[in-house]
């Protein structure tokens, strides 16, 4: 085949090498010359057409404007990485696939650093001085951390590369450049900034080669997960066996003795990979991708191309008249045709060589929406967010470090009106405030006013909410925890005033950078930082701060005029800087709760109201003054422990609290007494489910309201096996639903029929879903937010195996795997709509936990995106349509939990057949859920909590299932009344709603 012409690569197969780590690819991502085509669920349609230099590309899984054809290769071995001298975005577009250089294709462009185990990269170190060696060098502990997450990686990959046999040159080290000027002296502060920045990109491209590493690993055993059970990667058997251990002779360039003077990695590192960006191979993660070449015959070893699409590796390969052939001749090809219904793809990165662009960081990749020709580029600082994702060469943004002027400076883009999701959300708190200030006492009316004159800045006396874009870029509201934000609007802050509104209301802050441009103290400190870094003027790197923030003031006049004008003046930009001026928007409230909605030590008064809601508890008409003890004690029913702890007051109201011998507290043990001893049922006197009851809930107006479902619905049933661990399939089984009918786009409802009566006995006040939701999750209830959908995706087992954590049943935990836990399970809640909506409907332990990282806000626009693909909870609603909602995975239940699977060995060859175990940070959801019902959170949860809290800071030890059991276990009273109040509250609805009655409140049943 004449192959001269090509512009592309064509590298016919060579005699593979002896040496393990440098020969062809591994067998198992190899592509296939015959059969069938492995296909792959992609959510991209039918692919994408691309036109590069005149030839027709195709990709069938990325969609990316601004794609470049690479330049030819004739040899394996060629690529762009030569030498020590490296630049990030030079790998920031796709080349040709290489059995030396693949792992660029698995590169992600926006490495996420905020959960473990790359966090240590979040803080940059700043610039020392060592007097010794009298040579500026990187913040010794910063750095410290750096390099030691530098050799986990190097490891990790040696150790998986040695063990698949895929061949890679791996890159330079990424602190490697800086030990050695820092060693050999003489490096300038400036030069150190600049290769810091370039040593935290280029960790990125070792995220590449681990992922790599780590996706060939999975390719190559895949036999637990085609009998869908659930074991530990062998990756991580791999990266947690002894490096000591059969390691004799060379690998992947790897010496004997270079292997030998490895660490053991530690079992944290090892498990937190999963969840990190280069052990999820989901849409989550966008990679660089690759270009590959259809071989002409099936001696060609290259790449699959199936592999490649499943790990969510954007893949692009001609499909010409070369390709038209090779097809004819081998009809397997045929499956790998463009579809005719491909989407084409305008590439506008693809620019002719004579143009020239007013910013060479146009064509790094941008973390809000690629840019277009008509979009002008953003500018980064060292200051401003997402620095060190855009920018790798300082010294290429024009006219920072150019000497020449340019007035040409690039602005901030504008957000289309979709994207500002915080208006949305005003809009709907503003129709609240009204009726929070009718209600407001005059007390709460002197708080609000003194906040308003001086807003509180620290964490300890307010809450504080970031609006920042998820990983789908979608603006998202989160709290901010543990950090001390007291110079909040100080000139090193975050945010300037115009990026804060403050709420005295709520006593909440809400802070976002497209609220405004910063305070002019705060533009002139970035000024000066950039023009120390840049080696520009100040004046200069003013103007472009101010042309960014759309500004009118440039020049050396607008920055005398910043610094010597004094707190008060205006700039004309049209603002003050003075210290008085909070925006304060009037139409804004914020979260529901002014501090975490726990109960209050409850009264004795309040136990009638708590007893009449959870059971249907109805007091006498004439009851004597509450606090008057009863005169013929020995007639009093003897109160056991259980009477409290069925309401969670008996920290706060023990068995042996007066109030119980009252007239008021004896009334709720007769009623409580014979549910509890199965002797039948309350009186009708007493109980709201009786038909002869004054005051049946049948005739309030919200159970006029209430309807039922029982259908069979798939359910996802999850098997745990002490060998072979968690096996998860799908079955038909009845499941029933509770909503209340509205017109509204989503109903209020729920999965048991003691919570749908509690929502029906709820204040009669709360007359809209948004009320009632807000009163639910106020109160750490479990319930939903139907909508209802004529059809459903095909069902499928939803799981999330990358958030599951593994140890060795031996292991010692410390501060630093709770800390790991933390962070993971802030990611999790923080970076899904869907997974934090769930979590707080959720009820319960799952409710507490969810509340220490977001806030309320996503729970009232109702289901998700997610939920009406077919990724949450569906039941029927009896007319042949369904209700969906937002539901967690068990994974991500387990997750929240801090759930770690043990093993008693990863290296020894019985650790098949040897037990696994299960230990938790905090109670299962399950167990949580048996033992304390899903009707609230009571004050006897929160001081469980607060005492578990307080333990795990003592010893850090998560606890099995087994002491998880015995530590919730509760009286047989107790369990045997929410079962009994469950049943009967099951027949009552059963009785009236699916009949279609109702019953008047003199007590008639009405048809």
């Amino acid at each position: 085949m004449d192959t001269s012409n090509l512009d592309y690569p064509y590298i016919p197969r060579r005699p593979p090498l002896p040496t393990p780590g440098l020969g062809g690819l591994p067998h198992a991502i190899v592509q296939k010359h015959k059969g069938h085509r492995t296909h792959v669920k992609s959510n991209r349609g039918s692919g994408f057409l691309y036109n590069l230099n005149g030839q027709q590309f195709y990709s069938p899984n990325c969609k990316r404007p601004g794609v470049k054809l690479p330049p030819p290769l004739f040899e394996p071995n060629n690529g762009i990485l030569q030498g020590r001298d490296y630049q990030f975005i030079d790998f920031c577009q796709p080349q040709w696939w290489t059995k030396a250089h693949g792992y660029f294709a698995f590169t992600p462009l926006y490495p996420s650093v905020s959960t473990p185990p790359f966090h240590p990269l979040m803080h940059l170190p700043k610039v020392a001085y060592d007097f010794e060696r009298k040579t500026p060098i990187p913040q010794p502990k910063v750095w410290s951390t750096w390099r030691l997450l530098q050799s986990k990686i190097v490891h990790a990959v040696h150790l998986l590369l040695f063990s698949s046999g895929a061949a890679a040159v791996r890159p330079a080290y990424p602190c490697a450049r800086i030990d050695n000027k820092v060693e050999l002296g003489g490096i300038k502060k400036a030069e150190l900034k600049k290769d810091i920045f370039n040593a935290y990109s280029w960790f990125s491209i070792w995220f590449g080669c681990l992922a790599y590493a780590i996706a060939v690993s999975e390719a190559m055993g895949q036999e637990a997960h085609n009998l869908k059970i659930r074991r530990i990667p062998k990756w991580m058997e791999i990266l947690l066996t002894d490096p000591h251990k059969d390691r004799n002779g060379e690998q992947d360039g790897s010496s004997t003795n270079e292997i030998e003077d490895l660490e053991p990695l530690d079992e944290s590192f090892v498990s937190d990979l999963a969840n990190s960006c280069v052990g999820r191979f989901d849409d989550s993660v966008e990679r660089v991708g690759t270009f590959v070449t259809i071989p002409a015959d099936d001696k060609e070893d290259t790449v699959s191309i199936d592999w490649l699409v499943a790990c969510h590796v954007p893949v692009w390969y001609a499909w010409g008249p070369r390709e038209e052939e090779i097809s004819r001749q081998n009809p397997f090809w045929q499956q790998y045709a463009p579809p005719l219904d491909a989407e084409p793809v305008t590439s506008w990165g693809c620019e002719p060589e004579h143009r020239e662009s007013d910013t060479s960081i146009s064509a790094l990749p941008q973390t809000d929406t690629p840019s277009s020709p008509n979009t002008p580029a953003q500018v980064a600082t060292p200051s401003s967010p997402n620095i060190l994702a855009q920018v790798d060469d300082p010294s290429s943004v024009t006219g920072l470090a150019s000497g020449r002027s340019s007035k040409r400076y690039p602005v901030r883009r504008e957000l289309e009106p979709h994207e500002r999701t915080w208006e949305d959300f005003f809009r709907r708190r503003a129709s609240r405030r009204a009726d929070v200030l009718a209600k407001e006492t005059p007390q709460e009316r002197d708080r609000r006013e003194n906040q308003e004159r001086c807003p509180p800045t620290k964490t300890g006396r307010t809450r504080i909410f970031e609006w920042v874009r998820n990983e789908n870029g979608v603006f998202v509201r989160q709290k901010i925890e543990g950090q001390d934000w007291g110079d909040l609007f100080g000139k090193e802050g975050t945010y300037g005033k115009r990026q804060a509104k403050y709420d005295a209301i709520f006593n909440e802050w809400d802070l976002c950078e497209y609220f405004g441009p910063p305070d002019d103290d705060q533009l002139v400190f970035q000024a000066e930082t950039d023009a120390e870094y840049y080696g520009c003027s100040i004046a200069e790197s003013l103007s472009r701060l101010y042309a960014y923030w759309g500004l009118a003031e440039q020049g050396q006049e607008g920055y005398n005029r910043a610094v010597g004008g004094g707190q008060g003046d205006v700039l004309d930009g049209g603002w003050t800087s003075s210290p008085q001026q909070i925006n304060v928007e009037e139409e804004s409230s914020a979260s529901i709760h002014d501090s975490y909605p726990f109960p209050l030590p409850p009264q004795d008064r309040e136990v009638p109201a708590m007893a009449y809601r959870l059971f249907g508890y109805v007091p006498p008409m004439s009851s004597p003054d509450r606090g008057t003890a009863s005169s013929s004690i020995s007639h009093n029913i003897a109160v056991g422990g259980w009477v409290p702890k069925t309401f969670g007051i008996s920290k706060h109201v023990p068995a042996k609290d007066p109030f119980w011998l009252t007239p008021t507290g004896q009334a709720v043990v007769r009623f409580l007494q014979p549910f509890a001893q199965a002797r039948g049922m309350a009186s009708s006197d007493s109980w709201d489910l009786s038909v002869d009851n004054r005051m049946p809930v049948a005739s309030l107006p919200r159970f006029k309201l209430l309807q039922r479902s029982m259908a069979d619905v798939p359910v996802q049933i999850n098997e745990w096996h002490n060998i072979d661990g968690r096996r998860s399939y799908l079955a038909e089984e009845p499941r029933q639903a509770f909503w209340l009918t509205g017109d509204q786009k989503w109903l209020v409802g729920c999965t048991s029929a003691s919570v749908a009566l509690l929502i029906c006995r709820l204040d009669q006040s709360l007359v809209d879903p948004i009320s009632i939701a807000r009163h639910l999750v106020g109160q750490g209830i479990q319930f939903h937010t139907w909508e209802a959908t004529p059809t459903t995706p095909e069902p499928f087992v939803r799981k999330t195996k990358r958030l599951i954590k593994f140890r060795r049943q031996h292991y010692r935990f410390t501060k630093d795997d709770f800390e790991s836990y933390l962070l993971t399970r802030r990611s999790l809640l923080r970076g899904s709509a869907s997974a934090c909506r769930a979590a707080l409907m959720r009820g319960g332990i799952i409710w507490r936990l969810a509340l220490e990282d977001v806030s309320f806000d996503n729970i009232f626009i109702g289901p998700s995106t997610h939920a009406l693909e077919g990724s949450g909870i569906t039941r029927g609603d009896g007319q042949g349509a369904f209700l969906v909602d937002d539901e967690l995975n068990l994974d991500e239940l387990e997750c929240i939990c801090g759930l770690y699977e043990t093993f008693l060995s990863y290296d020894d060859e019985r650790s098949a057949t040897e037990q696994r175990g299960r230990l938790y940070w905090w109670p299962p959801a399950d167990l949580w859920d048996h033992f304390n019902g899903v009707c609230g959170w009571t004050t006897d949860a929160e001081s469980y909590y607060q005492e578990r809290l307080a333990e795990i800071h003592r010893n850090y030890k998560p606890l099995p299932r087994s002491e998880w059991r015995k530590r919730l276990a509760k009286s047989s009273q107790v369990l045997r009344l929410a079962s009994v109040v469950e049943k009967h509250s099951q027949e009552y609805i059963a009785r009236f709603v699916d009949a279609g009655q109702h019953v008047s409140s003199s007590g008639f049943v009405l048809g």
